[in-house]
């Protein structure tokens, strides 16, 4: 092949990228179309009178307290107050499972009544040992 040619071939292919790039920017621009307008929800002020306050530093803590202890174990059955209620002197504020304390005292009346038998067995043997 002549170097002719070859010029000539990349003349032309030159001119050609020449005229694809100045196509490209020949355009002119398009119209984009105009935005929808935006829906804005409105609310009036409510009127009404605002009264004034005031801060202060304070602690805030019962005048009287108490600290509640039981006496004895055992499951609570009834809670006869709520937290923060007032309460008087006297007041029942629970009231605990009384079967277990019941049980109990079968038992010693049990046992008492045991005792006392074994009395009256224990003094018919020491008279009939003395007779």
């Amino acid at each position: 092949m002549k170097a002719s040619s070859i010029w000539s071939v990349m003349v032309i292919v030159l001119l050609l990228l020449c005229v694809a790039i100045t196509a490209g920017c020949d355009r002119s621009p398009t119209a984009t179309p105009a935005p929808e307008p935006t829906t804005v929800s409105v609310s009036y002020p409510i009127e009404r009178n605002i009264t004034d306050y005031a801060d202060f530093t304070g602690r805030t803590a019962a005048v009287h307290s108490v600290e509640v202890r039981a006496r004895v174990d055992g499951y609570l059955d009834t809670v006869n107050f709520k937290e923060g209620a007032l309460v008087n002197k006297g007041d029942v504020l629970f009231v605990i499972d009384p079967r277990p304390f019941v049980a109990e005292l079968n038992r010693a009346k049990a046992q008492l009544e045991e005792a006392k038998s074994n009395y009256t067995q224990s003094t018919a043997q020491l008279n009939e040992a003395k007779a």
